[in-house]
């Protein structure tokens, strides 16, 4: 927190004013999910890295749309293939090529979703690594920032206010008003299992909140 008093004589021909810094905090239930998920390949043939890669991606598509996923809501984020080198007594030997691809899945953050998607992983035919990262909507985002920014000023004006009658000083008009972008902390889950066991089953998430928190800085003049 910070609050500062600056109160100068009237023949500097400064003007005297009052700054306080308003907090604001507030903790929201998540409600976007992002899952992560990347296949690989490890062949002596570059083109038999892309094929694998390729017949990967489109068995776990199928396996998702029988899900009840659209096609479209699979987006490629990375996409790799270099050489795969091996250590041989001592020495760096080529081993052919290995490939990587990196995808990515958003939907609103449902516990039946989820849970269908790493069933959904765990019974399918391709090994996949996959973590789970929870956030905000922009629609959230947006009201979650309006409310935490009035709270803020409101904070900002009950501490300049206080200042004031104990300094027997009167707030007049706001001379500046500095906004930050407000700060928001994200939890995320991950889980490695490649192959989980199906018959376990999964119940999805209990994800925590995430905390927004916001400051705005106002300097009064004062009389």
């Amino acid at each position: 927190m910070m609050i500062s008093l600056n109160i100068l004589a009237q023949d500097t021909g400064k003007t005297a004013t009052i700054s306080a810094q308003g907090n604001s905090s507030k903790k929201v239930s998540p409600d976007v999910v992002m899952v992560y998920m990347s296949i690989s390949s490890i062949t002596i043939d570059y083109n038999q890295v892309v094929s694998n890669l390729a017949s990967q991606y489109s068995q776990l598509e199928k396996e998702l749309v029988m899900a009840g996923f659209k096609k479209d809501d699979l987006k490629t984020i990375n996409y790799t293939i270099n050489k795969h080198s091996v250590w041989d007594n001592g020495r760096s030997k080529d081993s052919g090529y290995i490939g990587n691809q990196s995808m990515v899945i958003k939907f609103e953050n449902d516990n039946r979703k989820i849970a269908n998607l790493v069933n959904t992983i765990s019974k399918g035919k391709v090994d996949i690594n996959f973590n789970f990262s929870f956030g905000l909507s922009e629609a959230k985002k947006e009201a979650t920032s309006q409310e935490l920014i009035k709270q803020a000023v409101k904070d900002a004006n009950s501490k300049a206010n206080v200042i004031a009658s104990a300094s027997a000083v009167r707030l007049k008009k706001i001379m500046n008003i500095h906004y930050s972008t407000p700060v928001m902390n994200h939890p995320m889950y991950e889980t490695h299992a490649m192959k989980m066991d199906s018959s376990a089953g999964f119940g999805g998430f209990n994800s925590n909140e995430i905390e927004m928190t916001d400051t705005i800085l106002i300097t009064w003049e004062i009389e």
